[in-house]
C-alpha cells in the first residue's frame, strides 16, 4: 500500500526527527496499524448502536394525527423509517367501578354518618398501547394491547417503562422489532409488581409475563426474577430471547419506572 502525498509528508518529518537508528518505516507501519484499529472500532460500535432505535417522545399531543383510541393518552413516541412516521401510544382509562350495578349497604353509622360496606368498593383500571402508522394518504393500526388491574380494594398502579421502548431488527430481515415493557399492581405494600415483556415483530407477538424483583433500585448485576416466556420466544430465533432476557433483567427492579 502507497502513501498519499499527506502520509509521504509525514514520514519525511518523522525521519528528521527520530532517534538515531529507527526506521521510519517501522514507525508509520505502527502508526497505519493503530489507524485501522480505531477505523474498526468505530465501525463495530456504529453497528451495535444501530441496532437499537430509541423513539422520541411526543410532548404535545396535539401534533399527532388522529386516530381511533380508548382512554386517556398519557404518552406517545415517534419514530420515522422510508415510508411513514411510526407512533407507538400509551393510554389509561379512568379508574371506573368494577360492579357499578351494585348498591353499597350501610353497614352501620359514626356520629351519624353512615359507613358503607366495602365489598363493592372494587375498582378496575385499563391500559392501552397502540402502534400504527402514519403515511401520506392513511393511518393503520398495525396492532394494539389491552391489559388492566380489575376488581382492585387497594391502589392501583399502572406505568410504561419509557427506557425500555426500543426498535431493533435484530435477524436483519428489515422487518422492525418494536419492544416494549409494563408495570401495574393492586396493592397496598411494597409487594413484587406484575411485569410484561411485548415484543411484535410485524404483527407477530412475542411474551415474557412474570414479576420484578423485590429490591426497589435498579440492580446492575442483573438479578433474574419469576417469569413464564411464551412459545414464541421459545420456538424463534435466539437473538430475540438473548435481548428479551437482558431487558427483562435490566428493568424488573421494584419501581414503576
Amino acid at each position: 500500500m502507497g502513501f498519499t502525498s499527506a502520509g509521504r509528508k509525514n514520514v519525511y518529518y518523522l525521519r528528521a526527527h527520530l532517534p538515531t537508528g529507527t526506521k521510519p518505516y517501522m514507525l508509520a507501519a505502527s502508526t497505519m496499524k493503530q489507524k485501522y484499529l480505531v477505523i474498526l472500532l468505530l465501525f463495530i460500535s456504529r453497528i451495535s448502536i444501530s441496532q437499537i432505535l430509541y423513539p422520541n417522545q411526543v410532548l404535545n399531543f396535539a401534533t399527532l394525527p388522529s386516530f381511533k383510541h380508548k382512554g386517556d393518552i398519557d404518552r406517545a413516541f415517534r419514530w420515522n423509517d422510508e415510508s411513514a412516521e411510526n407512533y407507538v401510544i400509551y393510554c389509561e382509562t379512568k379508574m371506573y367501578k368494577s360492579h357499578p350495578e351494585m348498591k353499597d349497604s350501610i353497614e352501620g353509622y359514626l356520629n351519624g354518618v353512615p359507613i358503607y360496606n366495602s365489598e363493592f368498593d372494587e375498582k378496575t383500571q385499563e391500559i392501552f398501547i397502540y402502534y400504527f402508522r402514519s403515511g401520506k394518504d392513511s393511518i393503520e393500526t398495525v396492532w394494539r394491547i389491552n391489559d388492566l388491574v380489575k376488581d382492585c380494594e387497594f391502589d392501583i398502579r399502572t406505568n410504561l417503562v419509557d427506557s425500555a421502548l426500543t426498535i431493533t431488527d435484530l435477524n436483519n430481515n428489515r422487518v422492525p422489532e418494536i419492544w416494549i415493557i409494563y408495570k401495574k399492581t393492586c396493592s397496598s405494600d411494597v409487594s413484587p409488581l406484575e411485569m410484561k415483556l411485548i415484543m411484535y415483530e410485524g404483527k407477530k407477538k412475542y411474551a415474557i409475563r412474570g414479576e420484578t424483583r423485590s429490591e426497589t433500585e435498579r440492580n446492575f448485576s442483573l438479578k433474574d426474577s419469576p417469569k413464564v416466556i411464551d412459545d414464541a420466544f421459545m420456538k424463534g430465533d435466539k437473538r430475540f430471547l438473548a435481548y428479551a432476557n437482558s431487558l427483562w433483567k435490566k428493568h424488573n427492579f421494584l419501581s414503576l419506572r
